[in-house]
């Protein structure tokens, strides 16, 4: 979610879906007071990762530790919703290893 300069998070739509943000602690293109920022306009329902000693491509910079919080933030599970439990799909981190 990319923000333009003159763009304020208050016009950003709330989101309600459990919501993972995460970011790089010397992001040069994001500052991490957008992170905080963005947090708390999601609210409760969003949980913020801070990426240590990688800026904007985490990706690029740290792949085993974004799959790590991405895996468990997919895979694990939720609270059952009218007695049924959801089976997940495994998520191989293999690729990202391999770089």
């Amino acid at each position: 979610m990319a923000l333009h300069k003159d763009r304020k998070l208050s016009n950003l739509p709330k989101i309600t879906q459990p919501t993972l943000i995460i970011w790089g602690e010397l992001d040069r293109v994001f500052p991490l007071e957008l992170a905080h920022r963005l947090k708390r306009h999601i609210g409760e329902n969003a949980e913020l990762v801070i990426i240590k000693n990688v800026g904007h491509a985490i990706n690029a910079e740290k792949p085993k530790e974004l799959c790590k919080y991405l895996k468990s933030f997919l895979m694990d599970p939720l609270p059952p919703q009218n007695g049924k439990s959801s089976d997940g799909n495994k998520i191989d981190c293999k690729a990202l290893e391999e770089k």
